[in-house]
């Protein structure tokens, strides 16, 4: 009996401290001094249920470092959404900290990001609506009304109702407008000239015959 319930506890110890083949032998050595023995049996099988839970665990553990350190390398590449999405598979096998901080960092840069790239958006849009306003000022200065008037809408469409660039647009069209009226009455003096001319000449033949 010494010997069967040394083995026991041995059996017991190894259980204890997860080392299940160790611990499964022991027992089955009790069992080989005392065969069939109810409590022997009970613990073999719950032993093995163990280690089976043991080696599931064991496993999902491996799975879930391995998902960390492929999020880990792709956070450290700046891959941002991949990460975040290999931080979120580790979390379906176990709720860790470490994923959640991780993805928190992740969408916080994901935030700030998109901020500095709107700034920057902002900023480009400015300077090339300046750029057009200025190109349609040299052009109108220039006495090219519909070239500039063409940079004043290129401009609008890029910045809506700024009143600065529709009063230059409406000045422009102003200034055609005027170019066309006094091109009209320059014509028609020109053409007022020419009759006249054509008269003079008809009369000074005639007196010199």
């Amino acid at each position: 009996d010494k010997q069967f319930n040394d083995l026991v506890f041995s059996g017991d110890k190894y259980i204890q401290d997860q080392k299940f083949i160790l611990g499964i032998q022991t027992y089955e050595d009790a069992l080989d001094i005392k065969p069939g023995d109810s409590v022997v049996l009970l613990k073999i099988k719950e032993a093995r249920s163990k280690q089976q839970k043991y080696l599931e665990n064991e496993a999902l553990e491996k799975q879930f470092n391995d998902l960390v350190a492929r999020a880990d390398n792709l956070f450290n590449k700046q891959q941002w959404k991949e990460s975040k999405t290999t931080y979120q598979e580790a979390l379906q096998i176990k709720n860790d900290p470490y994923p959640l901080e991780q993805i928190q960092k992740i969408e916080d840069t994901l935030e700030r990001l998109a901020l500095e790239e709107d700034a920057k958006a902002a900023a480009e849009k400015e300077a090339r609506f300046a750029q057009l306003e200025l190109e349609g000022d040299d052009a109108v200065n220039q006495s090219n009304y519909s070239l500039g008037i063409d940079k004043y809408d290129e401009a609008l469409t890029l910045i809506p109702n700024n009143q600065r660039v529709m009063d230059k647009r409406a000045n422009a069209l102003k200034l055609i407008e005027e170019t066309s009226k006094q091109e009209e009455i320059e014509a028609e003096y020109s053409a007022l000239i020419a009759a006249a001319d054509g008269k003079f000449d008809d009369k000074a033949y005639t007196e010199a015959r």
